[in-house]
Order: C-alpha cells, then structure tokens, then sequence
C-alpha cells in the first residue's frame, strides 16, 4: 500500500497524524519516502495490499498520474473534485474518488493534525473489515474503469 501527498513539504505533526490515521484504518506501519514534489508514506510490508491512495489538489492529482500510471489496481483519489481526473482512463483498474465534492474539513475538530475529508473520515469509522468493502463504503467507485 502506498498513501501519496502531492505536497512539497509537511509538518512533522501532519506526517506523524497521517501514519496514525493509517495504522488506525488498516493495521499497518508507514515509512514515509520523500521525493521532489511528493511524500510517499509506504507500508510496512510495500506489498500489504494492492492499493494506492492519491491525496492532492485536482489538478496536481491530475498531473501525476499523466506521468505515472500507478501500479496498484486499486487507485483511490482524494481531491475536492473529478475534474480533469475523470478524463483518465487506466483500463483494468478500480478508481476511487472522494464521495463528495467538498472542501476539506479541519482535522483537528476531529482528532487529526491535518486537513481531512468525509471520505477519509467514512473510512476511519467504517467498521467493515474486508479492505475492498471499506473502500466500496467510503469512496464513490467509478465504473467505466472497473
């Protein structure tokens, strides 16, 4: 699994409330990875599941997929809207976007130490087990692709 955030720099707060989310959500450890123009929090092990999470602003999400086409067949999307993303087609593949068009909510209202939507939010209380039924719960699937 992989957890990417189109953003150049974070806090240390934001990273270390992120990973918490995660192992929260999935039982899982993250390591965060530092690139360019992204963090990659990954887990521990890389191979835990099929899926890749895209955390970023429409037209950043948007742009990083035109330049890499994610392995994972489980592509999950959360920006404020489809936008230009919806135009992408990765055949074979299940995307997943935010359930609603929204602005991000104030994690720390919540418990969190960085901005957070409904979507994430649903998955953080869902309380199905099987990973595909969480994700099916919280995010809209598109079907064109899946």
């Amino acid at each position: 699994m992989r957890y990417i955030l189109l953003k150049k720099t974070l806090s240390f707060e934001e990273i270390r409330s992120r990973q918490e989310y995660l192992y929260d959500v999935f039982k899982i450890y993250t390591i965060p990875f530092y690139y360019e123009n992204y963090i990659e929090l990954r887990s521990v092990p890389k191979n835990y599941c099929d899926i890749v999470f895209i955390n970023g602003h429409n037209n950043q999400v948007y742009s990083f997929l035109k330049n890499e086409e994610p392995p994972e067949n489980d592509v999950v999307l959360i920006t404020c809207y489809q936008g230009l993303v919806a135009t992408l087609n990765f055949p074979g593949k299940c995307i997943y976007f935010s359930n609603t068009t929204t602005d991000k909510l104030n994690g720390k209202e919540y418990g969190f130490d960085f901005e957070i939507t409904n979507s994430e939010l649903d998955l953080y209380n869902c309380s199905y087990t099987l990973i595909k039924d969480k994700l099916d719960y919280s995010f809209e699937r598109t079907d064109k692709n899946g």
